[in-house]
């Protein structure tokens, strides 16, 4: 064993299941897309300013520009990334539970608060922003979405996330938006409390 893997690093046992393992991978890829939310800027940026593929970023920025509204509009949700088999060993790594206490008429339109707000939201995600917990099969016939400040709409690849994870502004015209819905069939999922709370928690 190496100095440095005695001071700084202590590896995992070999004997731990490929199950823990992949739970590991999925915490890991969540932080990841986290990161994304200070590395995306960055990396167009680098694009933009240090290659020979400035285009490609110059043609995003556009689209971001044309598309700025879409969080107010429903989002842009993607059944196939919310049903990663990922995001199942990200809930199972802590775990993140989602206990159903009541059915839910899907003709109907519903308010829900999440608490607690925390820094990354795990549970919001875990329960909402895919299917790790099965939230479609526990309530069927009704869209979850959860609602995000408008600036991480803005951010880079980010947002991208965000939307495909069935996140939604959180400004009044984008829940007017989902709750006005007359055919019903959408759960909008907001956190109280801000940054100031998630900081604290």
């Amino acid at each position: 064993m190496s100095i440095l893997s005695q001071k700084f690093i202590k590896f995992a046992p070999l004997c731990i299941p490929l199950s823990r393992r992949l739970e590991t991978l999925g915490a890991v890829v969540y932080l990841f897309t986290w990161g994304l939310s200070v590395l995306g800027p960055g990396i167009t940026l680098y694009i933009l300013f240090c290659t020979n593929y400035w285009y490609i970023t110059a043609l995003y920025f556009i689209w971001i520009f044309y598309d700025r509204n879409i969080g107010s509009e429903g989002g842009r949700r993607s059944e196939f990334v919310r049903k990663w088999p990922i995001w199942r060993w990200y809930c199972n790594y802590f775990p993140i539970r989602l206990v159903k206490t009541v059915d839910l008429d899907p003709s109907k339109n519903y308010l829900f608060g999440f608490h607690p707000h925390g820094y990354f939201s795990n549970g919001l995600h875990g329960n909402f922003g895919c299917e790790g917990t099965d939230v479609s099969s526990l309530f069927p016939g009704i869209k979850m979405s959860f609602l995000t400040l408008n600036f991480n709409f803005l951010v880079p690849l980010f947002r991208e996330i965000i939307l495909f994870s069935g996140g939604c502004s959180v400004a009044r015209e984008s829940m007017n938006y989902l709750l006005s819905k007359r055919s019903g069939g959408n759960g909008v999922v907001i956190i109280p409390g801000g940054a100031r709370e998630g900081i604290l928690v």
